[in-house]
Order: C-alpha cells, then sequence, then structure tokens
C-alpha cells in the first residue's frame, strides 16, 4: 500500500520543514509524545501514525524495533544522515511525486493547508490588522491563510523576501526528489551535489522552547552568562581528536589540543542521559566557552554542514550551551557564597 503522508519523530524538524514546504502531509511527534516515548517507552505516536496510515520515519533504533512500529511501513534514519540525505531516502522510500503545483500549499509550523483568502475574508483581516500593519493593507494584494493555526502569508517577488526564499527551496527539493527517484536503488547521490541552504526557519522553534534569557542567540552560542533562573548541566563528553585547535570567537574555544570535545552526539541519541540538573544556589559561574556549529565541526567530522546547532551532531530540543560551573560545598550554599 502507498503512503503518501509522513509522520516524523520529534528530532526531524528540519526534515519536517523540508516535507511540508514541497507540499507532503507530514506529522510531527509533539514534545509530550517524545518525553513519553523517552522516558517510558510509550508507542502512542506508533499508534497515531498508524490510525491515519502514514509512513513513520525515525532516528531511534529502541522506539523502530517495537512491534508497533515495526507493523508500519517505516524508515530507520541514521542518526549521522543529513537531512538532504533524510529527504532522498524518503522520497525513495514512499515513491511520493513532489509536484511544482504542491509547493508552499501547506504551513510549515502546522501543517494545516494554506488556501487562498476571498474577499470578504481578506477584508476582515486586513480590519483586524489595522493597528499593527503587519500584513500589507493593498487590496491588490492577494492574502492566504492556514487553516488550521490561521497565519497569514501573501507572495512577494523581492529576491530576499521570505516566500521568494520558501519557493526557491522548494524548487531546489522537487529536484533532488527527481534526481532520486530516477536513480536506480544502488545509486549513491553525492551529498555535495545536494546540499541546500535552508532559511526557511520555523519561529526561531528551539529557542522558544527554552528559558533562557532572551538575549541568547541560537546563532552564535557565545552567551555571556548564564539565565538567572534555574540551572545548567554537565554535558558529555566524547573522544574524537586530538592535536586540533580552533579560535572560534572572544571566548576560548571548547576545541583545544588533547582535550575532551564537548558534545553529546551518540549513535544512538535515545535513552542517554544529556541533562544533569542543580539549583542555582548549588553552583557559581566561572566563565562560558563557545560552543561550535556545524561548520566548526566539518574539519574534524569530515562532513558538509551549513546549520548552526542544535542539528544532528547535537541531537536535542535543548538550546546547547557550555560553561565551566563549580559546585559548592553545603558550608558555602549554607553562607549564601556564590
Amino acid at each position: 500500500e502507498k503512503c503518501d503522508k509522513i509522520a516524523l519523530d520529534f528530532n526531524q524538524n528540519k526534515l519536517c520543514r523540508w516535507l511540508r514546504l514541497v507540499g507532503i502531509d507530514t506529522l510531527l511527534e509533539t514534545p509530550e509524545e517524545a518525553e513519553r516515548r523517552c522516558r517510558s517507552g510509550s508507542v502512542e505516536f506508533a499508534l497515531r501514525a498508524q490510525k491515519e496510515r502514514r509512513f513513520l520515519v525515525t532516528s531511534s533504533r529502541s522506539f523502530s524495533a517495537r512491534r508497533e512500529v515495526q507493523n508500519l511501513p517505516h524508515l530507520l534514519l541514521p542518526s549521522s544522515t543529513s537531512t538532504e540525505h533524510a529527504f532522498a531516502a524518503v522520497i525513495r522510500k514512499t515513491n511520493i511525486v513532489v509536484k511544482a503545483t504542491d509547493a508552499l500549499t501547506r504551513c510549515v509550523r502546522c501543517n494545516g493547508c494554506i488556501l487562498e483568502c476571498d474577499f470578504s475574508r481578506a477584508t476582515e483581516l486586513r480590519k483586524q490588522d489595522a493597528e499593527t500593519k503587519k500584513i500589507p493593507h493593498d487590496p491588490n494584494v492577494v492574502l492566504y491563510e492556514c487553516d488550521n493555526c490561521k497565519q497569514v502569508f501573501w507572495w512577494s517577488e523581492r529576491d530576499n523576501s521570505s516566500a521568494a526564499r520558501a519557493a526557491k527551496l522548494a524548487d531546489k527539493l522537487k529536484t533532488l526528489a527527481e534526481q532520486t527517484l530516477s536513480a536506480s536503488i544502488d545509486d549513491e547521490i553525492q551529498e555535495s551535489s545536494i546540499l541546500l541552504e535552508d532559511d526557511v526557519q520555523d519561529n526561531a522553534f528551539y529557542v522558544e522552547k527554552n528559558s533562557l534569557n532572551k538575549d541568547f542567540s541560537s546563532s552564535h552560542f557565545a552567551p555571556d552568562g548564564l539565565a538567572p533562573t534555574p540551572t545548567t548541566s554537565t554535558i558529555l563528553l566524547n573522544q574524537l581528536t586530538t592535536g586540533v585547535s580552533h579560535n572560534l570567537g572572544k571566548l576560548d574555544s571548547v576545541i583545544a589540543p588533547s582535550s575532551n570535545f564537548v558534545t553529546n552526539y551518540v549513535p544512538n541519541f535515545f535513552g542517554q542521559i544529556d541533562w544533569l540538573f542543580f539549583s542555582r544556589s548549588h553552583w557559581r559561574l566561572l566563565g562560558t566557552r563557545k560552543l561550535p556549529t556545524c561548520s566548526d565541526l566539518s574539519t574534524i567530522l569530515g562532513t558538509q554542514r551549513t546549520s548552526f546547532l542544535p542539528c544532528r551532531a547535537w541531537p536535542s530540543d535543548h538550546i546547547a550551551i557550555v560553561a565551566d560551573l563549580e559546585l559548592l560545598s553545603i558550608k558555602e550554599r549554607e553562607e549564601g557564597g556564590g
């Protein structure tokens, strides 16, 4: 049975945006479903995918091994798979034909259908927007609206507009899908030929999900300090290389000769401990260090990346931050130290 609807685990957020961008009905696991799956082995997302007759894609080996997933048409993506190769793998496995007419017909935020507003609805939207002026008030500009989350869209011919950038990316993804379906099963698509720039963002998804201070930029990972509210973490260390040093910015690099490389990258990420929490009163901040981006890692990992963390090299729903902390003794805490 052919599946033209997809279900992705929570870690596949970027792939989800790409599939929706070309018009493919794509369900993304909710944060609550992901937490229950990782903590207690819940299979409710698999059951939801089965009920909706979706092709399930996951990067979790333990989840893919569950009977409920094995009974579904599904695909296990290696944790090191780039989004380009993941997109191609989904197209190849499902044989979904990407059509130009389907591009930009789904909301990348919620998967709803984007529909053209009739005259009365467009007039109503412009009246509601009278004060903020967030949408064009020129009656000649056609407005579109997501039938689910009610986000409003319109077309702009400017090359740097979000609509134009989304259209260009959708066109490149269509080409990639065509190349994938035309290749034989033994052909290997060269990643260098399909590496795509993706600046179609989903409202700073990762930043909104965290309680870090508002000045923290997910594009730089060089904060001046930690948020005053709860906590930070120790991070799993993985010895990847020695004798490599990079100057990654104002802060000392976490990559230094003969030192451990800071990452929680493991072949099977789910089920690993990646955050240990302490009350703010239990530690003092000694200093922060810059976390490398994917492009910084390319020399070491030997892969081509353009996106910033979080990503496959840091497959977490948390914003990553690196800091040198010192735990306080009970006596220091009682005396109000730190």
